[in-house]
């Protein structure tokens, strides 16, 4: 069994909170409540909390990149996910990114203070490349990692 708070697993209130998050990003700006544009300036902004249970769910890149909103049910049955860069320290992969689903988790439990030694704030950006090369595009991810509530947003 995962981390969880208040006896709810942290991966859900990940997902809950995503849910509450994602019915204000994806309003409309005329009020219509249609899915917002895909940007490429978004970046995908996750704060995981450390010393989580390993393939703990981080986050679902097509999901909270509003993939699902731009592609029917088919094309999205035809990407995969995989990293460009690698999101890790030394030889040791922090996170992993499932190649059909594109769901994003934890590979080990992570140190905070072995990823950033004397840090204040601590971060691991990397990129997720979206394929065929027909639906191509570079997704963006900055995790924070820290000791306290797991949450997510997007960021323009």
């Amino acid at each position: 069994m995962g981390a969880s708070l208040f006896g709810v697993e942290l991966g859900m209130i990940h997902v809950l909170l995503y849910r509450l998050l994602g019915h204000v990003i994806s309003a409309g700006s005329d009020g219509s409540g249609g899915a917002a544009p895909i940007d490429k300036s978004f970046v995908l902004e996750y704060l995981v909390v450390e010393e989580l249970s390993p393939e703990t769910l981080v986050g679902n890149v097509p999901r909270d990149y509003q993939l699902n909103r731009k592609y029917r049910p088919a094309t999205l049955d035809q990407l995969r996910f995989r990293f460009l860069s690698r999101p890790g320290v030394g030889d040791r992969l922090l996170f992993a990114v499932d190649s059909k689903s594109g769901v994003l988790s934890t590979t080990s439990r992570i140190d905070r203070e072995v990823v950033c030694p004397r840090a204040s704030r601590c971060f691991v950006a990397f990129d997720v490349a979206v394929h065929p090369m027909i639906y191509f595009q570079i997704v963006k991810v900055h995790t924070s990692l820290a000791a306290t509530l797991l949450y997510t947003r997007i960021n323009r």
